[in-house]
């Protein structure tokens, strides 16, 4: 108990510091909070410093932290704006996207370089949407096109990776997969009809009178609505991640039958959940876990992060500079390619199940991994200062 208490005193010292870390930088380089929250949690783990443990109760928290950063994800999605051509263009960037990673990795494994063409196949096109998604709101893009552009991209960067994982590496047969997969989306479907039918005004009314007392029936409910949702998931045999962002896009369409001041409050609470305990949690731990000898003990492995690192903007990036030459200037089109590459969690996740049923080898995984850790450092850093020096449009709904 005692490692646990200091470990997670020092994770929620480095959630408290980066912000500031992160401010006091601003004026010369723009650095995500997230970025120090990740590197902090290196120092602190047991590669370097060692002054703090990942225990069960740390990992589970960190786990719940993921599962809530994709619930955010989904939960800032709005249907109406990302609808029509960004999600056409987003759908079939990622299609390019998918065919490309396929095509390098068939290449890799017929070189030797890899073992699981599949694995890094779908890794390379991953687009971290949770981590996006608060740069988005600090840099006041979410309502402009480049935003919209960047949230439908990562939209489908997040959850078509998740129904592939659920499909193809979920450890069961592609055909119970997808019986699994159809009873998921149905439930989801039924729920959503369910919640944008029946709205009735007194328990909004109710809910709306919980606000400011300490029953938050919102927040609680928006909850229940996760653990539901991941039950489900967990139950079918499909990734958690998948309940989790579905329950976000739920709960968002629940919300469209409450009183617009009241989403904006909602919304406000269920982000200081978040980002203000859980997602922080789950940073520190991923640095916390980082395998530094892993990187290093392996002339391959440091060989492979640039290697990666390269196949990320070409898998994933690269097709926005041709899809999106008709909607963004040259300067947010090299943008987009650099934010919609950047890539983590999903990447954390593929690794994990290629080392567990040994479809991947140790440098490769920890290759990526570091891959995916640079891309989140630099790759919207770089991004975000190409775009703010482009002019910047207002969304359109279904634009």
């Amino acid at each position: 108990m005692e490692e646990t208490a200091t470990t997670l005193f020092l994770i929620m010292a480095i959630a408290v510091i980066s912000p500031v870390l992160s401010s006091i930088l601003k004026r010369w380089i723009r650095i995500p909070a997230l970025v120090f929250e990740i590197v902090l949690g290196i120092v602190i783990g047991a590669e370097v410093l060692g002054w703090a443990e990942i225990t069960p109760t740390i990992d589970f928290i960190g786990q719940l932290g993921l599962a809530v950063l994709f619930f955010l994800a989904g939960f800032e999605i709005d249907p109406n704006v990302i609808k029509g051509r960004p999600l056409r263009l987003a759908g079939m960037s990622w299609a390019t996207s998918l065919v490309l990673g396929i095509g390098t990795s068939l290449l890799l494994h017929a070189l030797d370089v890899i073992d699981s063409d599949s694995l890094v196949a779908f890794a390379l096109t991953t687009t971290a949407l949770g981590v996006l998604f608060p740069i988005l709101s600090d840099e006041g893009l979410a309502k402009t096109l480049f935003g919209t552009h960047v949230i439908a991209a990562g939209t489908i960067g997040e959850f078509l990776p998740i129904v592939a994982i659920a499909l193809f590496l979920s450890g069961t047969s592609p055909s119970t997969a997808s019986e699994a997969l159809f009873v998921f989306a149905i439930v989801a479907v039924v729920l959503a009809v369910v919640s944008a039918r029946l709205r009735p005004p007194k328990i909004f009314h109710w809910l709306r009178s919980t606000l400011r007392t300490s029953a938050q029936e919102y927040v609680r409910f928006g909850v229940l609505v996760i653990g539901f949702m991941v039950l489900l998931a967990a139950q079918l045999g499909l990734d958690f991640l998948l309940g989790a962002f579905t329950a976000g896009v739920l709960y968002r369409l629940i919300l469209s039958g409450a009183e617009p001041d009241d989403v904006d409050v909602v919304e406000s609470k269920m982000q200081a959940v978040g980002f203000g305990f859980f997602v922080p949690v789950f940073f520190v731990v991923t640095g916390m876990g980082f395998d530094i000898d892993a990187l290093f003990e392996s002339p391959t492995a440091i060989l492979k992060v640039p290697m990666f690192i390269g196949l990320m903007l070409l898998v994933r990036g690269a097709p926005a500079l041709w899809f999106y030459r008709h909607d963004l200037g040259t300067r947010q089109r090299v943008a987009l390619t650099f934010v919609q590459s950047t890539a983590l969690p999903l990447i954390v996740a593929i690794t994990a199940i290629g080392l567990d049923t040994g479809q991947m080898r140790q440098s490769t995984a920890v290759a990526l991994v570091m891959a995916g850790l640079i891309s989140v450092i630099v790759f919207p850093v770089v991004g975000f200062a190409i775009n703010r020096s482009a002019p910047q449009l207002e969304a359109t709904e279904g634009a």
